[in-house]
């Protein structure tokens, strides 16, 4: 990630369209949509990699921030797990923010290491790495979900720019299910360099999301597109 300072309406912007594509793709799962599920979970691919992308920036900016974020991401997390299995099924992986709850964690662990503020011994760090990528799969977007945020803040600032185009290979693999027809709309990921680099360079002037709205927009809309599903569609 750049570490250079972004104004806050170019992240605003990147969060505003992680909102609406995860809206779309949750739309074209859960309703009848006909010749359009193709197209709605194209665009659905960018959804997690942009995510990605503000939460790296996020870190990079301040890695002691991470404390705040395993608090948030674990507790919406649990409240949004019952949602998540009533929308989709149980048979369900762990939902977003469990994927980004391990992948803070394994930035937080690795930071520490790599600053030596952790005195542990080198099995010790393997070990707790392990963890994160054992626990990993059993995340939505699973070990390759996980690595994209750490990577990001890691290898951001010796890539500049081009650090939203690796975002875009990464979610592309994060989404990409080994099945030939969901590989081609995992595609959709790579928009994500591009679109990145357009926003990020333009000056935008959007509503603030709170941290309520944003983080509990996720159950909620799934709630409701659920709630409609069953009582409309």
């Amino acid at each position: 990630m750049i570490l250079s300072r972004l104004p806050a309406a170019q992240i605003e912007c990147l969060k505003w369209l992680a909102l609406l594509t995860m809206l779309v793709d949750h739309t074209g799962k859960l309703w009848d949509v006909g010749p359009f599920l193709i197209q709605m979970s194209f665009l659905g691919r960018l959804s997690f990699p942009l995510f990605v992308l503000v939460l790296g920036y996020r870190l990079s900016r301040d890695p002691e921030i991470a404390d705040r974020y395993l608090k948030r991401l674990f507790v919406w997390g649990v409240l949004s797990q019952p949602v998540y299995f009533w929308a989709f099924g149980l048979s369900m992986p762990l939902n977003i923010f469990f994927s980004l709850f391990v992948s803070v964690a394994l930035f937080k662990i690795s930071y520490q290491w790599l600053m030596g503020q952790d005195k542990g011994s080198v099995l010790f760090y393997l070990i707790r790495v392990s963890l994160c990528l054992t626990a990993a799969q059993f995340c939505d977007y699973g070990i390759v979900g996980v690595l994209i945020a750490p990577i990001c803040v890691f290898w951001g600032q010796r890539l500049g720019s081009g650090v939203f185009y690796l975002v875009g290979c990464l979610g592309f693999l994060a989404n990409n299910l080994e099945d030939i027809s969901f590989t081609v709309l995992a595609m959709g990921a790579f928009l994500t360099g591009p679109i990145a680099h357009f926003i990020l360079s333009r000056d935008w002037s959007v509503p603030r999301l709170s941290k309520w709205i944003f983080y509990g927009f996720y159950p909620i809309h799934l709630f409701l597109l659920k709630a409609a599903a069953i009582a409309y569609l």
